[in-house]
């Protein structure tokens, strides 16, 4: 996994599990990780 990925992944789980408190927040919390993962795959 790359770094920043991990990061981002480390960052939003030790976060209170409520985050993550339906389905629909599930868009609101991956746009921003897609689009860091769209970022690495351009730069790799």
């Amino acid at each position: 996994m790359p770094e920043n990925v991990q990061w981002f992944v480390d960052r939003y789980t030790w976060q209170d599990q409520r985050v993550i408190s339906s389905e629909a927040d599930l868009p609101r919390i991956l746009a921003p990780l897609i689009e860091l993962v769209a970022g690495s795959a351009d730069q790799g």
